[in-house]
């Protein structure tokens, strides 16, 4: 099947760039967990992605939800299982970080064939649901 710019909302550069800038930090944190070196900030793990600090607990979770929701069918649990572990200071195995970057993976490649309007719209669904479980809303 070839690229339609107009069916994927970009070019093939275009989303090689995106590709790049969404899963780049999440690779380097895998990594640094991989290492056992993970940055924090007063004790709690941290990235630095897109221009800012923020929660690496909190980024895998929401990252892991987001794709859940583009492709229903894959297990992504390593997310939240990893997730989990960082929130509370757990050791995380060699193994469920190797779990971590296949899921990873799997995400990268989905993100690479879903249309642009769908994974904004799938990211669009995940902030708000974010939102609302962080004003006690929902959850």
């Amino acid at each position: 099947m070839s690229w339609s710019p107009r069916k994927m909302g970009d070019s093939r550069a275009q989303r090689e760039a995106k590709v790049k800038r969404t899963f780049g930090p999440i690779y380097e944190l895998a990594g640094q967990i991989r290492g056992d070196a993970v940055d924090s900030i007063r004790g709690e793990p941290v990235l630095k992605a897109w221009g800012q600090y923020m929660s690496a607990a909190h980024t895998l979770e929401g990252f892991g939800r987001c794709f859940e929701r583009i492709a229903p069918e894959e297990d992504l649990s390593a997310f939240a299982k990893v997730s989990k572990k960082l929130h509370v200071g757990m050791p995380i195995e060699l193994a469920e970080v190797d779990s971590l970057i296949l899921a990873l993976r799997r995400c990268e490649a989905i993100y690479r064939v879903t249309p642009l309007k769908d994974l904004q719209a799938a990211i669009r669904t995940q902030m708000i649901a974010d939102e609302l479980e962080e004003l006690g809303m929902v959850g």
